[in-house]
């Protein structure tokens, strides 16, 4: 019983929106108006009485229950724990002002019963004046006798006061240069108490792989979704345009996606509160990331065993004395790497296979030395791929199944330049790359189309740079080459490559000339632009 009443006197109606809404707190409060409930207080909790329903309500609030046949936080149950903390509330002020009211009565008494002792001249009994003499001659003998022992002590006492004065300036200082997690966990609210005792793997397992590596790469370039502190600590999530609700006990957090359970959206939310705390960081968070691929030996072995096999009877053959088989030979290859987790040599035996065929049927584009390369390369990758023991380089080998476009922060774009592309495998067009001016770190979008060599059809040359830019910047991708802009809502995959969708918008700053020293000061030596490295044309 007086654990609920201390959690009503703290409830307020944020908290009781977080379990329900605003819409069902507001009819709460217009029902409390006409309802006279009546309240017996109870071991666990408290009973209180409506004109149609019985609430019986409980710790936590949300465990609380209704007669009626609804199954979530109804307005009967939080119009129920409003008379009761409205019945508190009155309780404690009334306590506050008996206690005011006492005080005062105690002060009237000893003012009355001073001015009784006091004579009708307004001076002190004969008796209150002696006895004050009598102690003032005491204490004056007292100090007579202590001045010289005093005084020979004082020195020292002063050397010790400083010394012990700065120690625990010293301790102090020191204790205030270094807050440790685990004195920000005891210090903290019981929602943060209870964030800190989660376990990163489940929340990493909830985020659903995907997700949790759209947080880590939005967390990493150093940016936090926005966050209201408050007894519900409300997260918005701009990637997924979703928002999380997040109020004690954890299990009774909302979520825009109307999910009960702990959804994606939720794990995001609480991993970004804890790095706003200092419970996590992100060091411990890409940590996880780096586990989300596990290889077997064994199996990689006998892989990398058959593909050094296969690979060093067709370099042996000859191309001449094969025979059409080694297409399929390098079709079951990609099967078996795809098997293996090993997404690069998959695509690469893909290509190999493309290859052959167009040896096989005669087609102008194929080279000799395309293939032959192509082959050397994947069997040096198969060595390596033997060799190599630490999980970074076998990911580095095995390369990913799929891009995958994860959300950035605001972008700040210089636009630095663009070249052709024209891919071995049929396609051709430009790949353009800008400088984040922030990060220091280059980013590249890619467009590219399939080259049709039968005729059928070829894109225009050299009228590229007159196209449209991407994301709505309202210019010419040659204007774009000499400007300035921020991207909103981008996205982009771990190495850069930016992706051009509805969502995703431009803001042109203007046009703008970056130093040649600028450029290696950033990309080099990792360090911001300095205040005069960009300017503008009117400046120069």
């Amino acid at each position: 019983m007086e654990e609920l009443k201390k959690l009503l006197l703290q409830t307020d109606d944020e908290y009781l929106t977080g379990l329900c809404n605003k819409g069902t707190v507001k009819r709460a409060y217009k029902d409390l108006g006409e309802e006279n409930p009546s309240v017996q207080w109870q071991e666990e909790g408290a009973e209180v009485r409506l004109k149609e329903v019985i609430c019986q309500i409980r710790v936590p609030l949300g465990e609380s229950s209704c007669s009626c046949p609804s199954r979530s936080i109804c307005r009967h149950l939080i119009t129920a724990i409003l008379s009761l903390k409205q019945g508190l509330d009155g309780e404690e002020k009334a306590g506050l002002e008996e206690g005011t009211q006492s005080e005062q009565a105690d002060n009237e008494c000893d003012s009355l019963e001073q001015k009784q002792r006091e004579g009708a001249d307004g001076q002190k009994p004969e008796s209150d004046r002696q006895s004050k003499m009598d102690k003032e001659e005491e204490a004056h003998s007292q100090s007579a006798a202590g001045k010289a022992t005093e005084s020979s002590s004082q020195s020292a006492a002063n050397g010790e006061q400083k010394a012990s004065n700065g120690l625990i300036h010293t301790r102090k200082k020191a204790s205030d240069s270094h807050t440790s997690t685990e004195e920000m966990k005891t210090s903290s609210t019981p929602l943060l108490q209870e964030i800190s005792s989660l376990s990163l793997t489940d929340l990493k397992r909830a985020c659903k792989g995907k997700n949790y590596q759209s947080l880590v790469t939005y967390l990493r370039a150093g940016n936090l979704p926005d966050i209201q502190q408050g007894t519900v600590i409300t997260v918005r999530l701009p990637w997924e345009e979703t928002v999380v609700k997040l109020l004690s006990p954890l299990a009774y957090s909302s979520c825009s996606c109307h999910s009960k359970k702990l959804c994606t959206h939720k794990a995001q939310a609480i991993l970004a509160v804890g790095l706003s705390q200092g419970i996590w960081d992100v060091e411990k968070l890409e940590q996880l990331l780096e586990e989300k691929m596990v290889w077997d030996n064994q199996m990689l072995q006998q892989t990398a065993a058959s593909i050094k096999e296969v690979l060093r009877l067709q370099l042996m053959t000859g191309l001449s004395r094969l025979s059409p088989e080694a297409e399929e030979s390098m079709e079951r290859l990609a099967v078996i790497s795809h098997s293996t987790q090993l997404p690069a040599f998959e695509t690469g035996f893909r290509v190999a296979a493309a290859e052959y065929r167009m040896y096989f049927e005669r087609k102008a584009a194929f080279r000799v030395e395309t293939l032959l390369e192509r082959l050397l390369k994947l069997y040096r990758r198969t060595v390596l791929l033997e060799e190599a023991r630490e999980p970074e380089k076998l990911r580095n080998l095995a390369g990913s199944f799929r891009d995958t476009y994860y959300p950035m922060p605001r972008l700040h774009l210089v636009a630095i330049g663009a070249r052709n592309i024209q891919s071995k495998t049929g396609y051709e067009g430009e790949s353009y790359y800008f400088l984040e001016i922030n990060q220091g770190r280059w980013y590249t979008w890619t467009d590219v189309r399939p080259v049709f060599y039968e005729g059928v059809r070829r894109r225009p040359a050299g009228k590229l740079g007159q196209s449209a830019a991407p994301w709505s910047l309202g210019c010419s991708r040659d204007q774009l080459m000499e400007m300035e802009f921020f991207l909103e809502q981008g996205k982009a995959t771990e190495d850069g490559r930016l992706s051009v969708s509805q969502d995703t918008k431009g803001e042109l700053v203007g046009v703008r000339n970056l130093k040649k020293e600028e450029i290696s000061r950033m990309i080099f030596l990792g360090l911001p632009p300095s205040a005069d490295g960009l300017l503008s044309e009117a400046e120069e």
